[in-house]
């Protein structure tokens, strides 16, 4: 509801103090650590440019795409998303990154790609303002948008946890959203085209 108000953009983030109280609030454990705290959750940026060492353009490098909504979030307890990727992509090869703003044209597809299929069941998962518009459980999706709107995606998988949760859908990977706009046509009319979904 938000995002169809104003651009809003997803940011992970951990509670970490590494302070458990013990002994009526008198003493505490530095637990769990620091490195195991931010091993659950993590923002993956991604970034037209390599980072080159130079501490000033690098610095605006990383803002540039925070402020853009370029990365997309994830457990990472639970896998290794590095590979991971979704983008819009125009019927000439434009390619926009997550966080875009564009209107809406026939022939614009969103993809989505993953490093290698997962070993346990998973799910991606397409949304348009908030509803799912499609599932999919292939390594790369490709969906051909029908419409103006707020797309995203998530991801999530089937691990198997320890008892009582055992195995259940857990979300793994979310994106920032992609913003399309409306398109008016010369007669004032809207656009729009019959939904594809492929594998």
């Amino acid at each position: 509801e938000l995002n169809r108000k104003r651009r809003i953009f997803a940011l992970a983030g951990v509670d970490a103090e590494a302070r458990l109280v013990v002994g009526g609030g008198k003493s505490f454990l530095r637990y769990p650590t620091y490195e195991t705290l931010f091993s659950v959750v993590r923002n993956h940026l991604l970034l037209r440019a390599e980072l080159t060492g130079n501490a000033f353009s690098d610095t605006e490098k990383l803002a540039s795409a925070f402020r853009q909504g370029q990365f997309y979030l994830s457990l990472d307890i639970l896998g290794n998303p590095k590979g991971f990727n979704a983008v819009l992509k125009t019927r000439d090869g434009q390619i926009l990154p997550m966080g875009s703003t564009t209107k809406f044209i026939e022939g614009l597809s969103l993809e989505i790609s993953l490093p290698q299929k997962p070993k346990v069941p998973f799910d991606t998962v397409i949304y348009r303002d908030g509803e799912r518009m499609v599932t999919s459980n292939a390594q790369f999706t490709q969906y051909f948008l029908n419409g103006p709107g707020v797309y995203r995606v998530m991801v999530r998988v089937i691990p198997t946890l320890p008892l009582p949760d055992g195995k259940k859908w857990i979300p793994w990977i979310y994106t920032n959203p992609f913003y399309v706009e409306e398109t008016l046509s010369a007669l004032g009319t809207r656009t729009t085209k019959t939904p594809e979904a492929g594998n």
